[in-house]
């Protein structure tokens, strides 16, 4: 590929080559923040399906 965007290598001389994963994954984090909340919500809602309740077969 000749696309400057996979051309950038992260090294302790290039410490820029990291940015792009650090912005993925920092993405990620922020979408799996949201979605954790969603469910929560939901989940204390009155369409909840108990997954915070203790079950019967619990030790």
């Amino acid at each position: 590929m000749n696309n400057s965007l996979f051309e950038r290598n992260a090294s302790d001389t290039n410490p820029e080559g990291y940015n792009m994963g650090m912005w993925i994954f920092s993405a990620l984090g922020i979408i799996e923040l949201i979605f954790s909340l969603l469910l929560y919500k939901t989940e204390k809602g009155p369409k909840g399906h108990g997954l915070e309740k203790p079950s019967a077969n619990a030790v």
